[in-house]
């Protein structure tokens, strides 16, 4: 458990350290620019996934997890310096060392920034919206698409799925790669009550795989998808053998998406792949590893079971991928979690704490956990009940 707390850590590789130096430490701040930027959308990203991996834990009062985790020291400097950089861009007489577009670029940013409450921001979602507005309004992409997300949400303003869908294009036409793959795929699917138009959603969506990198390569899965044999989208023509070359792409840059993907092709011998439980196991592990939910229950399952000559039998390593899916939502690793902890697997036997994963299951809408409270119940209270009965009966 105490790893699992650790990698809560806002943790960052050298790579990003370096590219911190570079663009902040050894230059002017109205040099490397495009440096900059790049270095704080890199970390924006990270913070963002961060926080929304809390949400879950927080949101679901998790007992096993603390709340007052220590934040990298590096992350701090970094933080520190992306504050100053996009308030010196974004305030003052400063702004005329910089074009038009990089100063609604920093806003956008700042907003970003703002919404999540990072770099020692508070967070203040109005704030956000008039960063984004203002953004949008000089045509910066990244302004208008998370205008978007705000009114797919009903995050500030009244949820609108047509002023959703007009920043989304609005971005994607700006060659944000989100909006493209946002956008992309709404209209492949005619999701937000839009008009379903799989031709030009095909178009931006090829559009963001083109411009697909390490940082967001998500948009090769959802290419991959619509042309596996089970896709129901009636325009397309399906063709598994290049479903697999595409998710095969995104997987090696980085897609964990993918990367689960091609672990059940593998597994169960799926888009004209010979069965291999080892090449399964191991992009398994590597999709885990990033955070994919299904692919942190799998290996929890092969951890469970153990394969031959392929993974070990680990009941704590079991009981610990599994709890990682749980925490993030996950309604069949919330289960396992119950039932690892209902049969001392991994962990110390406890009926109580296994009734409440059990009835976060339930409420994360397995029915057979729901079942299993019932039966838990049932079987405590009629415990206690033959105590106080014996209780009573004793000299």
């Amino acid at each position: 458990m105490i790893a699992y707390i650790e990698n809560m850590a806002e943790k960052i590789s050298s790579a990003l350290i370096n590219l911190y130096d570079s663009a902040f430490i050894k230059c002017k701040p109205e040099e490397n620019v495009e440096m900059k930027f790049k270095c704080i959308t890199k970390v924006l990203r990270i913070l963002e996934y961060k926080r929304e991996e809390l949400n879950y834990k927080f949101m679901m009062n998790n007992p096993m997890v603390r709340g007052d985790f220590v934040k990298d020291k590096n992350m701090k400097m970094i933080e520190d310096g992306c504050l100053n950089f996009l308030t010196f861009v974004t305030e003052g007489s400063q702004k005329r060392l910089f074009k038009d577009s990089a100063v609604a670029l920093a806003g956008a940013l700042m907003g970003i920034a703002q919404e999540i409450g990072v770099f020692g921001l508070n967070k203040d979602i109005d704030k956000a919206f008039k960063y984004y507005s203002a953004a949008s309004r000089q045509n910066n992409a990244l302004g208008a698409f998370r205008l978007g997300l705000f009114y797919e949400k009903g995050t500030v303003k009244a949820k609108s799925y047509k002023k959703a869908i007009a920043y989304y294009k609005h971005a994607a036409k700006l060659g944000l790669i989100e909006a493209m793959h946002t956008f992309g795929t709404i209209l492949i699917y005619g999701d937000l009550n839009s008009h379903k138009d799989t031709s030009t959603g095909l178009f931006y969506l090829k559009m963001a795989v083109k411009k697909s990198n390490e940082d967001y390569a998500y948009p090769y899965y959802d290419l991959a998808r619509i042309f596996e044999a089970d896709n129901n989208v009636t325009d397309i023509v399906p063709d598994n053998k290049y479903a697999f070359l595409l998710y095969e792409k995104g997987a090696y840059m980085g897609c964990p998406n993918c990367q689960y993907r091609i672990g059940r092709a593998y597994e169960f011998g799926e888009l004209y792949q010979e069965k291999s439980l080892k090449d399964a196991v191991k992009w398994y592990l590597s999709s885990a590893e990033l955070g994919q939910t299904d692919a942190q229950l799998g290996i929890s399952t092969f951890y469970f079971t153990g394969l031959r000559d392929v993974i070990d039998r680990d009941y704590n390593k079991a009981y610990t991928w599994a709890l990682k899916a749980a925490v993030k939502g996950h309604h069949m690793a919330s289960f396992c979690v119950a039932d690892y902890i209902e049969n001392g697997i991994g962990i110390k036997r406890d009926i109580t704490h296994a009734m409440w994963w059990y009835t976060i299951s339930s409420a994360l809408g397995n029915k057979k956990a729901k079942e299993k409270v019932q039966e838990l119940k049932k079987r405590y209270y009629s415990k206690r009940k033959a105590i106080k009965f014996m209780g009573c009966c004793s000299f």
